[in-house]
């Protein structure tokens, strides 16, 4: 897969000033309260495409390894293969993304695809972050959980906060996550959350959680699971905030018809 940052469904460079953008509301001029903050060239800090040469993983690499989990070349969303997530698997990502579910004056942001079959039997963790792999005593984790099948964001010691219903329907979905600090109308502890193009609830995270050495995983599965077969594709943190627009822009590249997708490919 050859998906280029700065190609033309990302925000031009040429464009300046900043810009407020809600679900279902129109873009207003640079002198609003911004909402997403400036515009640029979108250029992910770490960025894989799980194609199926499993060496492909971006710019910066992974600083682990996939653990069990393994590149599909059977399935995708973009380009020729995914990430498959299997029982007691996980996927160690780059240290610089270790920002990423840390509340304090960092902004960041994080988007992928990802498709599950089944409700799982166990959690099924698209991104999770924590010290001692102990999913009660120290996780962080935007989950699919058992029963339901929802999409959740999880902090170990705090009630779930769900973030989509029945997302366990065995069709490609996107997710983005925005930390903006300059973000006027986020809350003191909040982040974004899009959703298949479409801006979901605002979700409160957490203060006082600036722990850098944490790991950052993707497709974190428990070894019992044994019900739901997961996959995730094209994924990207940044360590700035990206903007609902461009988020759109990415989930539409990925939403159309599969001629659609010839540029991306």
């Amino acid at each position: 897969m050859t998906v280029s940052f700065s190609s033309d469904i990302m925000t031009s460079k040429s464009m300046t000033g900043r810009f407020r953008e809600k679900q279902g509301a129109a873009v207003a001029s640079a002198t609003s309260e911004p909402r997403w903050g400036e515009f640029r060239d979108w250029q992910p800090t770490i960025y894989y495409p799980f194609d199926a040469d499993a060496s492909d993983h971006g710019p910066r690499g992974l600083d682990g390894a996939l653990v069990t989990n393994t590149i599909d070349a059977s399935v995708k969303k973009l380009g020729d293969g995914s990430l498959k997530g299997a029982a007691g698997g996980y996927t160690t990502i780059g240290s610089d993304a270790r920002k990423l579910m840390v509340f304090d004056d960092n902004s960041w942001a994080f988007m992928t695809w990802f498709k599950c079959n089944a409700i799982p039997s166990h959690a099924v963790a698209l991104v999770t972050r924590w010290a001692s792999r102990n999913w009660s005593t120290d996780s962080r984790n935007v989950e699919i959980e058992p029963v339901t099948g929802n999409l959740n964001w999880n902090l170990f010691g705090q009630a779930s906060v769900q973030i989509k219903a029945s997302v366990a329907d065995d069709a490609w979905h996107h997710l983005a996550l925005v930390r903006d600090t300059k973000d006027t109308s986020l809350g003191a502890s909040e982040m974004a959350v899009w959703f298949d193009g479409s801006q979901e609830a605002d979700i409160t995270i957490t203060a006082g959680d600036a722990n850098y050495a944490d790991d950052v995983e993707l497709c974190t599965i428990d070894a019992s699971e044994s019900s739901a077969t997961f996959h995730m594709d094209d994924t990207a943190y940044f360590t700035y905030p990206i903007s609902g627009q461009y988020i759109t822009a990415c989930y539409n590249s990925g939403a159309g018809a599969a001629a659609n997708l010839a540029g991306l490919n």
